[in-house]
């Protein structure tokens, strides 16, 4: 149940930022640093839009709380999901059959990220 919860997280917050003002990230100057390997990306994190936060847990909240159409609304028509031993390219309705199966099988979810 925690891996379904895992999943359904990490997909929403990989497919649900549809913001068209990306943040830009500078690369880092690798040579200054000894990195075993060299990173092809910033590792100078910094946050987005806490808009897009909100989209992901309004999607969260309606996923545990049975609405799975009302989930992926803020989803494109055509989905690329990955997750723990999951991968899934297609339409959004295939995906939403997918993750109503999984929450038909459970009479109720939680919210305890805390564990």
């Amino acid at each position: 149940m925690k891996y379904l919860l895992l999943l359904t997280i990490v997909g929403i917050l990989f497919f649900s930022c549809r913001n068209s003002n990306s943040v830009r990230f500078e690369k880092t100057d690798a040579t200054k640093l000894n990195y075993p390997f060299r990173p092809g990306y910033s590792i100078n994190w910094q946050p987005g839009d806490e808009k897009n936060a909100l989209i992901v847990l309004n999607s969260l909240k309606k996923y545990t709380g049975g609405d799975v159409n009302g989930a992926f609304e803020n989803y494109a028509d055509t989905v690329t999901f990955l997750g723990d031993n999951f991968y899934f390219k297609g339409k959004k309705d295939s995906l939403i059959k997918i993750f109503a199966r999984e929450r038909g099988e459970y009479v109720s979810l939680t919210e305890d990220f805390a564990s």
